[in-house]
C-alpha cells in the first residue's frame, strides 16, 4: 500500500512539472485564454512564468515587460524557451510582491514567441506611428546612450523616446 501512495505522489509531482512548452503542445495553453487560467495551467516548481522567485525579489528584477500605452505584457519562465504576449492588460503581474504573485493581473494570451526580441518586436509593431524615421531616430539615440539593441532597457528607451518626440 505504501508503494501505491508513493507512486501516486510521484505521478502527481511529475505531472505538475510539465513545462509551459509541453502544455502548449498538448493544447492546454491556448491563444485567447485569460491570464488567470494561463497562470493556473502553468503552475509548477521552478518553471512557472507567472511566479516570482526568491532570486527575482533579491535582484529586484521581474520576468516581464509591461507596455501600459498598448495594454500589453510579455512574460517568461525562469529558464525561458517561450515568451508569452498578453493583450488587454490593465493590471500587470506585480513582480516586486514575492509570495503574493499567483493569478495577479488580467489580460488574455495573444501570441507566443521563442525569443524575447521577437516578442518585443511584435508588441512594438502595434504602435500606431507611420513615421519610420522617428523610430529609427529613437533606436539610434538609445544605442548612442549605451543601451544594447535587443535588451529590455533598449526597448523601454526606444518606446519612451518615440512617445516623447
Amino acid at each position: 500500500m505504501k508503494k501505491f501512495y508513493f507512486f501516486t505522489l510521484l505521478i502527481f509531482i511529475l505531472s505538475g512539472c510539465a513545462s509551459p512548452e509541453k502544455k502548449l503542445a498538448d493544447g492546454k495553453i491556448k491563444i485567447g485564454m485569460k491570464k488567470y487560467s494561463f497562470c493556473h495551467e502553468t503552475l509548477s516548481f521552478g518553471g512557472d512564468p507567472c511566479a516570482a522567485t526568491f532570486g527575482d525579489g533579491y535582484n529586484n528584477k521581474g520576468r516581464g515587460l509591461y507596455y501600459p500605452r498598448l495594454k500589453m505584457e510579455i512574460i517568461w519562465a525562469p529558464k525561458p524557451k517561450s515568451f508569452f504576449v498578453f493583450k488587454k492588460v490593465t493590471d500587470p503581474i506585480n513582480w516586486a510582491n514575492y509570495g503574493k504573485y499567483y493569478y495577479e493581473g488580467n489580460g488574455e494570451l495573444d501570441k507566443v514567441f521563442t525569443s524575447k526580441e521577437e516578442a518585443i518586436k511584435y508588441v512594438t509593431s502595434k504602435i500606431s506611428i507611420t513615421n519610420k524615421s522617428t523610430i529609427e531616430w529613437a533606436k539610434k539615440y538609445c544605442e548612442k546612450d549605451g543601451f544594447k539593441p535587443g535588451s529590455e532597457e533598449f526597448a523601454d528607451c526606444t518606446l519612451k523616446n518615440i512617445k516623447g518626440k
